[in-house]
C-alpha cells in the first residue's frame, strides 16, 4: 500500500512539474499553468475512480456467498453482480481489445485540445495521466480490498454473533457491567458487582472451560478491577491447556486467547526491573503471537495498532 501511495504521489509530482514546465507559475491565475493543474487534477481523480472501482470489482471476497450455516446468510448480490462485471469486462476487453487504443487516442486527443488548449503533448500528458492512475487506482483498492475489506466484514460479524451471545448470557453481560467501573470507584455497589461478577464468571467457566469469551472477560475483570494479572494470564492459560487437551483444532478463539496472553505478558515484562525475566515474558509473548499469526494474517497489522504489544516483532 505504501508502494501505490508513492507512486501516485509521483504522478502529483509530475503533474506539477508539467505545469511548471510551460514556463509560468502554476498559481499564477493568469497563466495557463493554473488551468493545468486544474485539468490535470481532474484527470487524475476520474483515472483513480475508475480505477480503484475495476479494483474493488475484481476483488470482493467471495466468502459472503458461501456462509451459509446462519438463520440469515450474507446477501450475496454484490458478489454475484461483481463476478457478472468481472466476465463481461474481461470478455468484452478481450474481443474488443484492437478498438480500445484508438478510443483512447480520440479521448486524449480531446482532452489535450480542450483541456490543456495544447495539441503538441497535451494528448500525450492526458493519455499517461489516465494509464498512470487507473492503474494506481486499481491496484490501491484491490489490494486494500484483499487485506483489509475481508477481515473488516468478519470482524463485523463476529461482533455482531458477539453481542448476540452477550445478550444470551447473563454472565458475560455481569462481566461487561464490571469493566466499564472506572478502578478506582469504591462504594459498596461497585464492589459488589465486581465480586459477583467474578464469583460468576469463575463459575460459568468452570463449567465451560474452552470458552474463549468468558476467559478473556474474566481475564480483563481480574486485570483492571482486581489488578492480578497474573491470575488473569493463568485463566487464559488454563483455557489454552484444556483445549488442546480435549483436541480442539487451533482456530479463531485460540488466536484470541494467545494474543491476549501475549498483551499480558509484555506489559509485566515493560514493568519487570529484571533484564533476564523481561527477555523470558517477551520471548513468551512472541512465541504466542507467531503461533497466532499462522492462522490469522491479520495478526501483524493488529499489533501495530495495541498498545501492548507494537513494541514487539515477529
Amino acid at each position: 500500500m505504501n508502494a501505490i501511495g508513492g507512486l501516485i504521489l509521483t504522478g502529483v509530482f509530475v503533474i506539477i512539474f508539467y505545469a511548471l514546465s510551460k514556463n509560468c507559475s502554476p498559481c499564477a491565475a493568469s497563466c495557463s499553468g493554473l488551468q493545468i493543474l486544474a485539468v490535470s487534477a481532474g484527470i487524475a481523480l476520474a483515472a483513480l475512480m475508475v480505477g480503484g472501482l475495476l479494483g474493488f470489482l475484481f476483488s470482493i471476497p467471495r466468502s459472503g456467498a458461501q456462509n451459509q450455516n446462519t438463520a440469515y446468510p450474507d446477501n450475496s448480490n454484490l458478489v454475484d453482480i461483481s463476478d457478472w462485471l468481472t466476465k463481461i469486462l474481461v470478455g468484452a476487453g478481450l474481443v474488443t481489445l484492437t478498438k480500445i487504443p484508438p478510443k483512447l487516442g480520440l479521448l486524449a486527443d480531446w482532452l489535450g485540445k480542450n483541456g490543456f488548449h495544447n495539441e503538441n503533448d497535451g494528448p500525450v500528458f492526458a493519455l499517461a495521466l489516465l494509464i498512470f492512475f487507473a492503474v494506481c487506482g486499481f491496484l490501491w483498492v484491490y489490494v486494500w480490498t484483499r487485506l483489509n475489506f475481508s477481515r473488516d466484514l468478519t470482524d463485523a460479524r463476529s461482533q455482531a454473533a458477539l453481542l448476540n451471545a452477550i445478550k444470551e448470557s447473563p454472565v458475560a453481560s455481569l462481566l461487561l457491567r464490571a469493566l466499564s467501573l472506572p478502578p478506582a470507584k469504591k462504594d459498596d455497589e461497585s464492589k459488589a458487582l465486581r465480586d459477583q461478577a467474578k464469583f460468576m464468571g469463575e463459575s460459568e467457566l468452570s463449567e465451560h472451560p474452552e470458552s474463549r469469551k468468558i476467559a478473556i472477560q474474566y481475564s480483563r475483570l481480574l486485570d483492571e478491577q482486581f489488578n492480578d494479572r497474573d491470575q488473569a494470564i493463568h485463566v487464559l492459560k488454563d483455557t489454552l491447556a484444556v483445549r488442546r487437551k480435549n483436541g480442539t483444532p487451533f482456530d479463531a478463539d485460540d488466536v484470541a486467547l494467545n494474543f491476549n496472553v501475549a498483551c499480558y505478558l509484555n506489559r509485566k515484562a515493560k514493568e519487570e526491573n529484571d533484564a533476564a525475566r523481561k527477555a523470558a515474558l517477551r520471548s513468551e509473548a512472541v512465541t504466542l503471537l507467531r503461533e497466532a499469526a499462522q492462522h490469522d494474517d491479520g495478526i501483524k497489522s493488529e499489533m501495530k495498532d495495541d498498545a501492548d504489544v507494537a513494541d514487539l516483532t515477529l
